[in-house]
């Protein structure tokens, strides 16, 4: 499992919605994830590639989607909303509330 040395979480806004960015500095790969403002309780949804697709769009992330997941939540709670706590959805969205 890689450290955090070697991987990195970056946020992006325009307007109400943006992207994270997912980077494993080994592999010179980045995975991209949509998020947008939530409400009713839902600070923002963070939408991951589906699942369906993962392994082949991303052969040198295969079969680590839940461990990406987990990491670019706790990075979103850490970086953005630290009073926050996040809900990870079976689709893998991310629920920060």
């Amino acid at each position: 499992m890689a450290n955090q040395a070697q991987w990195h979480v970056t946020f992006k806004q325009v307007a109400q919605y943006g992207t994270i960015h997912y980077l494993e500095v080994e592999q010179s790969a980045e995975i991209k994830f949509s998020w947008e403002f939530g409400g009713g309780g839902v600070i923002v949804m963070i939408f991951s590639p589906p699942a369906a697709s993962w392994d082949k769009d991303y052969p040198w992330a295969a079969g680590r989607r839940n461990q990406i997941i987990e990491r670019v939540a706790q990075e979103a709670v850490r970086q953005q909303a630290p009073r926050s706590r996040y809900e990870i959805e079976s689709d893998g969205t991310i629920n920060i509330r």
